[in-house]
């Protein structure tokens, strides 16, 4: 999880006079920010063939359109900027797909070679309304999966911001941040890429596809960070270290613990036992919770393990109230024997029917997962098994998403930790948890 999840910035003001800003001034977030593409040339842009020794460069390929530049979907061909190649970055822009539109921008490619074998890919498809997917517009593409399908339809403009710093990459869509991941974590091959993305080079060229299909882009920006913005991050945030954390469930004892029917039906405590220094959830109801009773949880860090029994589906749920089904007035992690399948909205560690994880790193039914849940405000990170697989802010989703009829931003932002029984088997274990100061 990065660091820079929560800033604070203090400013004090001592009899200084009111100084007014030029009328020209950008604002606040654009400062440091330059224009690449003044929408009447391709000055310091050039065009290439995918394929060199197929077919040379047609200039026609990518031209000015209305303030715009327009991409004719000839296929095959790319558009650089030549300014310079580029390390530690932020792009932003607006991109405009036509019907059925398949297209992407590669980042830090190299002098030869294919684009999206040289560098990475960020996804650009007419997808709006699809759930989100490793193929998804903002994902980077086969590797890491969206957080959110934050597209719009084919026709309307979107915002996108890329962010690199190192070997961290971010993407935002339209205000809402997609991904958020370290390629530092992967030093394997994934999807169907060869190289592992932890290998690739972080200093390139900015490259954007034409695959067959038509796009423009306009108001493009490119701010260059120096070394002090780009210095490594820790692993966790800083009140996420191994110190200042308390057991709350230590296998030994059910203290500050009670087993629940939110239904008002039988609450079987058999259900929920203690065996050798876990609790185990047998799930034999399928309707009662574990529900930490000593006091609400606000802002916290929640660190523990579990192991699941095959076919289980089950769940943590956050910040519910003392009435009522927990999992429908708080947010629930989801916990579920899904290892080796693609991230979905329901897989292990999402934020249930909301947040889809960037990646699935459950272990295989009787292995026990590591995570880790941060909470804080309306910042919620999930780490699973030493991966960060969400960070997001529940204050962006303002409209109700998924099964549930109200808007995430309107959570409370304090209620109760419970464990669900959803009919199948769950162990725990080694449950702590951290309050973080403010």
């Amino acid at each position: 999880m990065r660091s820079s999840v929560r800033s604070w910035i203090c400013v004090v003001l001592t009899g200084l006079p009111t100084v007014a800003l030029a009328a020209d001034a950008p604002p606040a977030d654009e400062v440091g920010f330059v224009t690449i593409f003044d929408g009447k040339t391709m000055n310091g842009w050039d065009t290439f063939y995918g394929v060199p020794e197929r077919e040379t460069p047609r200039p026609d390929s990518f031209v000015v359109q209305d303030g715009a530049l327009y991409c004719k979907g000839l296929g095959d061909y790319w558009l650089r900027y030549k300014g310079e190649k580029l390390d530690n970055f932020i792009l932003r822009f607006q991109f405009k797909l036509t019907k059925g539109a398949n297209s992407g921008i590669c980042i830090h490619t190299q002098d030869t070679g294919i684009p999206w074998q040289t560098g990475f890919e960020v996804q650009w498809l007419d997808d709006h309304g699809k759930d989100p997917d490793l193929h998804t517009t903002g994902s980077i593409y086969d590797v890491v999966n969206p957080m959110y399908n934050a597209s719009k339809p084919a026709g309307e403009w979107n915002d996108m911001e890329i962010t690199c710093r190192g070997k961290q990459v971010i993407v935002v869509v339209n205000g809402l941040k997609l991904i958020d991941t370290d390629f530092g974590l992967l030093t394997m091959p994934r999807g169907k890429f060869k190289t592992p993305y932890n290998d690739l080079p972080t200093t390139g060229w900015v490259t954007f596809q034409d695959h067959g299909m038509a796009w423009w882009m306009r108001n493009v920006r490119l701010k260059k960070l120096d070394a002090g913005e780009c210095e490594s991050k820790p692993a966790t945030r800083p009140y996420c270290q191994a110190t200042g954390f308390t057991t709350i469930l230590d296998g030994k004892s059910m203290d500050g613990w009670k087993v629940i029917n939110p239904e008002g039906g039988k609450v079987p405590q058999d259900d929920w036992v203690l065996q050798d220094g876990y609790l185990r959830c047998r799930g034999r109801t399928g309707s009662t919770y574990f529900r930490y009773e000593k006091e609400p949880l606000a802002d916290f860090v929640l660190r523990g393990e579990f192991r699941i029994a095959p076919k289980t589906n089950s769940g943590i749920v956050l910040r519910s109230t003392k009435t009522g089904q927990p999992c429908y007035t708080g947010f629930e992690i989801q916990v579920y024997d899904d290892h080796g399948k693609p991230p979905r909205r329901h897989s292990c560690g999402s934020i249930y029917d909301i947040v889809t994880p960037m990646y699935n790193t459950s272990k295989p039914a009787g292995e026990w997962n590591s995570f880790e849940i941060t909470v804080d405000g309306s910042l919620v990170a999930v780490v699973l098994n030493g991966w960060k697989i969400i960070d997001t802010d529940f204050s962006k989703l303002t409209a109700p998403r998924g099964k549930f009829n109200f808007a995430y931003s309107d959570m409370p932002r304090s209620g109760y930790l419970c464990f669900q029984d959803h009919g199948g088997m769950v162990d725990y274990r080694n449950i702590q948890v951290k309050k973080i100061p403010h």
